[in-house]
């Protein structure tokens, strides 16, 4: 896999933009990690897990703001995303403030 995140697929992208979505409330519970898992390839879950498991907050916020900049992603693209990262937010049954400062704070930096 290719380690630069600017040269990752969509796919890939969205899977580490959805485990940093599920890690808002300090921990990434099963049902959040499954329903990334049926959303995305295995093959990228794998890999794209451990670049993010070696990531600091900083760095995710980072990798994503840089990738969503390189590659100009339109508005629809942002929207489907933001709807995926609502959905995931509410799979365990609670959308939190944590998890709601980091919708908020995601608008603000990739729009």
């Amino acid at each position: 896999m290719e380690t630069n995140h600017l040269n990752w697929t969509r796919n890939e992208f969205q899977t580490y933009l959805l485990l940093y979505c599920a890690s808002a409330d300090l921990s990434q519970g099963a049902e959040e990690l499954h329903f990334i898992k049926e959303h995305v390839a295995k093959s990228d879950f794998r890999t794209i897990h451990k670049v993010f498991n070696n990531d600091t907050d900083y760095q995710s916020l980072k990798r994503i703001q840089e990738y969503v900049k390189h590659h100009n992603l339109t508005n629809q693209e942002l929207t489907e995303t933001f709807r995926e990262v609502r959905i995931l937010f509410k799979i365990d049954g609670e959308f939190d403030a944590m998890e709601k400062h980091l919708l908020n704070m995601l608008k603000s930096i990739l729009n």
